[in-house]
């Protein structure tokens, strides 16, 4: 997306520099030429709009996305990525606390349960993944499924935890194989928590036979705020927000919300996040 648009702004500041020039401007560097055809088709990238579901009445019930995982399946991915920090991007953030501390209260999963009942920290575990994943059999057994869930979590993927909670039957989901009594509870929970990676990305892994999430979000850039310019800022975007067409998306926001247990409640509510007009 930055590319294109520096693209476009880069051909803009060309043309009105041609035009100043009174003379047309032809390009003698032509990139597209220099490759050839791709070979195979061009990937293709679904991205879903979500809102949050930890946000939503309480009387919703996770049953009701089943027509949205099912469309989701149908599509068949190779590949769910989750709006969710790495393992490895949360590692390096622990260890600048002075820039990153608030984020990683955040947005980070507290792996030391985990790397106490697995002696991995998260690289160590990270790198474990890795190499059980490349050798990783077609059906593996029960307790090698226990053990890559008690890898995913030391590693910092409860995403990808869950993927494996999913996979196993529910008498196969129990502490063992790297697990504590502990971080079965914590997986238990996570089947039902109002959560999109959880209730929706975990879940089409799952059905799909994925054997992992990718966690794809990052707060590198992140740094402390002071108290001032936080109030400051949240003035300033109040304010922006204030207008008839925000008002109009949340009145929307309402009626959909509303009719959210109807047959096809949910898929209306996607449908009309993922609209074109909504974006606008």
């Amino acid at each position: 997306m930055f590319t294109r648009l520096a693209s476009f702004l880069i051909l803009g500041l060309c043309s009105a520099g041609a035009l100043a020039a009174d003379a047309p401007y032809r390009p003698t560097f032509h990139p597209d030429q220099l490759k050839g055809p791709p070979a195979g088709r061009p990937n293709e990238v679904l991205v879903l709009g979500s809102t949050h579901l930890s946000g939503l009445p309480k009387t919703f019930q996770p049953a009701l996305l089943e027509p949205l995982l099912q469309r989701l399946v149908a599509w068949k991915p190779e590949l769910i990525a989750t709006e969710d920090l790495s393992g490895l991007q949360c590692d390096f953030m622990r260890r600048y606390p002075a820039r990153y501390a608030e984020s990683v209260a955040t947005y980070c999963f507290d792996t030391s349960a985990a790397q106490a009942a697995t002696g991995l920290d998260v690289p160590a575990a990270n790198t474990e993944v890795e190499r059980l994943l490349s050798n990783w059999p077609h059906d593996p057994t029960p307790a090698q499924r226990r053990r890559l869930a008690a890898l995913f979590l030391a590693a910092g993927e409860r995403g990808s935890a869950q993927v494996q909670w999913l996979r196993l039957l529910a008498a196969e989901r129990k502490d063992g194989d790297g697990l504590s009594a502990a971080l079965v509870e914590f997986l238990d929970k996570g089947l039902a928590r109002r959560n999109e990676t959880n209730l929706i990305a975990a879940e089409v892994a799952a059905r799909l036979g994925h054997e992992r999430l990718w966690a794809v979000d990052d707060h590198t850039a992140d740094s402390p705020t002071p108290a001032e310019d936080e109030a400051a800022a949240s003035a300033a975007i109040t304010g922006a927000w204030k207008n008839k067409h925000s008002q109009a998306r949340r009145d929307a926001d309402k009626r959909l919300v509303a009719d959210l247990d109807k047959p096809d409640g949910v898929l209306a509510l996607y449908r009309a996040y993922n609209s074109p007009a909504a974006a606008m």
